[in-house]
């Protein structure tokens, strides 16, 4: 059976009616999730090697955190710009834009021979981040049946904590048989640009514009064709059939994401998305030096913990996509809030807790916090915004999660030097806090809601030029 394509909105309900076969969708998934596996190594090896780039360039304390700091500047500054041209210039252009900008960083940091080029190229590492993750969430939902979206997007968290697995055995792997010395930082970098030419080449050879991009932009021959061509789906245009071609004003978008019919859902994700990343960049990100203080001493044993943890934090977004789509985003929130509030209070009241205890308690934190709060905020924004300001509000989300990343790679180091690891759990506890009360004054759900037929000209005539 043939679909008659005449305006953007039909495109979006072929998509929505789940049209898109299968296997063209899992193809389409997983590469344009290879960039968050990637967000996930790279984040990974900061907590492996900054001891030993503070070594090499004889770094002080302040100095150290900043190197840490720097790829969540570079991250917020890509989101900033990255939101803005992925609704401008299309998904497909920003998937091997970020692709460049990773790959160039991370050999850039591999063979820099002073701080200032590493501190530079490991911003551009950051950057590359940041453009990926609105372009990718963006993608998915783009391609996703109207009843499977939460749970498409949900996903992501599942493959960031497997790229957190894949940087602690890789480096496990480097150590044991290349003895790196100081300079394991230099092969974690290199290793992850290696990674970064195998997803650019996957993506250029793969991947095709976004056709509800395409028709929102008013391009319903080309996005019918990638329909036609790229995913069997039997569209035709009806002769005739055309959208005004129109550019979207800078600052436009964002100005819209704040206006009375958005508010809501902007204000929760400009809350949620720091206060969550505090934490999980606070505790994840130095899960070595956890282990290592809790558990086992020696380098390998405390990557060894935290790959076992990190197994958790895949398992984690996985139980959600079986419950999101029933429970709602919202709930799952403030669920995860309130068991992660009871972990943090036991972690930091118990004294001379029983390592077995610590074990499960921490396993448990990193499981509720990526089942719940951690994914949300990308999640949510994915698919809380129509397609014209899909890529901005993903972008946003990205940003304010940056914020709280430089935030949580300053906080913990500090924290755990000044005032133990027990107390820097009860400070945390501000983090589930302050999102579960967000969640409940600021009431928004996007599960089950056809929201790229949300657009109106209204809308349309806020944003063009």
């Amino acid at each position: 059976m043939g679909y008659e394509v005449t305006s953007a909105e039909d495109i979006v309900n072929i998509i929505n009616s789940g049209k898109v076969k299968m296997k063209h969708f899992y193809l389409i998934m997983g590469i344009a999730l290879g960039g968050i596996i990637l967000d996930g190594y790279i984040f990974a090896t900061l907590g492996i090697g900054v001891n030993g780039i503070a070594q090499t360039f004889g770094l002080k304390a302040l100095s150290t955190a900043t190197i840490s700091a720097i790829m969540g500047v570079g991250a917020l500054i890509g989101a900033i710009i990255g939101g803005y041209f992925t609704d401008r210039i299309g998904r497909n252009k920003m998937f091997l834009i970020n692709m460049l900008l990773f790959i160039v960083g991370s050999f850039g940091a591999a063979f820099s021979v002073n701080v200032y080029m590493f501190f530079l190229f490991r911003a551009m590492m950051g950057a590359g981040v940041g453009l990926d993750f609105p372009v990718a969430l963006s993608f998915i939902a783009e391609h996703s049946k109207l009843s499977s979206k939460g749970r498409n997007v949900s996903i992501w968290q599942s493959v960031n904590g497997f790229g957190f697995i894949i940087a602690y055995f890789l480096m496990i792997f480097v150590i044991t048989y290349l003895s790196p010395g100081n300079d394991i930082w230099r092969y974690a970098a290199g290793i992850g640009g290696a990674i970064a030419v195998v997803v650019l080449v996957l993506r250029y050879i793969y991947m095709r514009e976004s056709p509800i991009w395409l028709a929102t932009q008013g391009y319903l021959k080309d996005a019918v064709k990638i329909l036609r061509d790229n995913y069997g789906i039997d569209a035709v245009l009806k002769e005739g059939s055309k959208n005004a071609r129109s550019r979207i004003k800078p600052f436009s978008a964002i100005k819209l994401l704040f206006s009375k019919k958005y508010r809501t859902r902007s204000i929760l994700l400009t809350i949620i998305s720091p206060v969550q990343a505090i934490e999980y960049y606070a505790v994840i990100i130095y899960l070595p030096i956890i282990t290592a203080s809790l558990f086992v001493t020696g380098e390998i044993k405390s990557f060894e913990y935290s790959a076992i943890f990190q197994f958790f934090g895949v398992l984690g977004p996985l139980f959600a996509m079986t419950i999101v789509q029933k429970l709602g985003m919202k709930r799952l929130g403030i669920v995860s809030s309130i068991l992660i509030i009871i972990v943090l209070l036991v972690l930091g009241l118990t004294a001379n807790i029983p390592v077995s205890l610590a074990f499960v308690l921490i396993a448990l934190f990193i499981f509720v916090h990526t089942m719940g709060i951690g994914p949300l905020p990308m999640s949510e924004s994915s698919i809380s915004y129509p397609a014209r300001i899909r890529g901005t509000g993903s972008g946003w989300a990205q940003m304010m999660i940056r914020v709280g990343t430089i935030f949580g790679l300053f906080l913990f180091p500090y924290a755990h030097a000044y005032f133990g690891l027990k107390n820097t759990f009860l400070f945390l506890l501000f983090v589930p806090i302050v999102v579960m009360l967000a969640f409940l004054i600021f009431s928004w759900e996007p599960i089950g809601v056809d929201i790229d037929n949300e657009w109106t000209k209204e809308d349309e005539e806020a944003i063009v030029s």
